[in-house]
């Protein structure tokens, strides 16, 4: 395995206080051909590698190019013999009287605020944004837009000592909350499926959270994808993340969601931790109403920033 993944992969296992896995993930026959700055194809296939030894696959198996077109699965991918569209006219790189920022606007509500941040009504198209940027410094232009509930961020240069610190800190925050009466004995078979019996309930969207609940449903966890009833994912998303899940629309705040929370092993959060807050969903609170419940939180910006809504595009520029 290539040093970067190997150092990865032995960072989190570290961090995750278990054992190196009795096989090691293989060294790339090829380089995998996802091009970019950053380590993305070693990325890959270290991940790819970690969950085919997790599932007891043989990893001399792995290919670089199917790695590839997984990862890229949004350009494979036909709804209806036709290419999804991606990604949205309101979402991407723009210049301001002073430099760059980056919006992500393919949620419509998202777009909307995004908007009216800017002053422009719903009818307005992105060469409306454009113009209007364009006479906006970056600074006036992302609050604007956040202040409105819109999403945007400077594109900024790289800074060295902050990226050192940042290395610094651990990938993983482990936290044992309370102890719990051990659960019951599942009817598993490890060298099938590990997680057979593991009931999941997925509180993500977008790719990060469910591309994590998908591989638990790979694993052959029993994943229930929960979505509210009045914010739709993106068709093609939901399909391109959903393998092995049960999905269902439904009120956090309501009896039959409860009685799921209560039934479930693990629940995995990808909303806003305020958010969740907000509804009794954090962490804290669920483990204290559930003792031995698994919570797994993925948070674009940490901690730090509970409120701050993320998407990776945004927090790469």
């Amino acid at each position: 395995m290539t040093s970067t993944a190997s150092a990865l992969l032995g960072r989190i296992l570290t961090e995750l206080g278990v054992p190196s896995p009795t096989a090691d993930v293989p060294s790339p026959t090829s380089r995998v051909p996802l091009p970019s700055r950053l380590s993305t194809g070693d990325l890959a296939w270290a991940s790819v590698g970690a969950a085919t030894i997790a599932a007891h696959r043989d990893p001399a198996a792995l290919d670089g190019d199917r790695i590839a077109t997984a990862y890229r699965s949004d350009r494979s991918l036909m709804l209806d013999g036709t290419p999804p569209s991606v990604w949205s006219p309101f979402s991407g790189f723009w210049h301001t009287a002073d430099g760059w920022i980056r919006t992500h606007g393919n949620y419509p509500h998202h777009a909307s605020r995004l908007r009216a941040g800017l002053g422009l009504d719903d009818s307005a198209d992105a060469d409306a944004v454009t113009h209007a940027l364009a006479g906006m410094s970056a600074t006036d232009a992302v609050r604007a837009i956040t202040a409105s509930g819109g999403l945007a961020v400077h594109v900024s240069p790289e800074r060295p000592e902050v990226d050192a610190a940042l290395r610094a800190t651990p990938i993983l925050d482990i936290r044992r909350l309370g102890d719990a009466p051990q659960s019951p004995a599942r009817n598993t078979t490890i060298a099938a499926a590990p997680l057979t019996g593991i009931r999941v309930l997925d509180l993500t969207r977008v790719i990060a959270g469910p591309v994590c609940t998908r591989t638990l449903a790979f694993l052959g966890a029993d994943v229930l994808r929960i979505d509210p009833p009045h914010l739709a994912e993106p068709e093609w998303q939901h399909l391109d993340t959903g393998h092995g899940k049960r999905s269902a629309r439904l009120d956090a705040r309501s009896p039959e969601f409860a009685e799921l929370v209560a039934e479930a092993d693990v629940i995995v959060l990808g909303y806003r931790a305020a958010s969740l807050a907000r509804l009794g969903l954090s962490p804290e609170a669920l483990i204290e109403r559930h003792p031995g419940l698994i919570v797994a939180q993925l948070s674009a910006w940490g901690g730090d920033h509970p409120d701050r809504a993320g998407f990776d595009s945004l927090v790469q520029a």
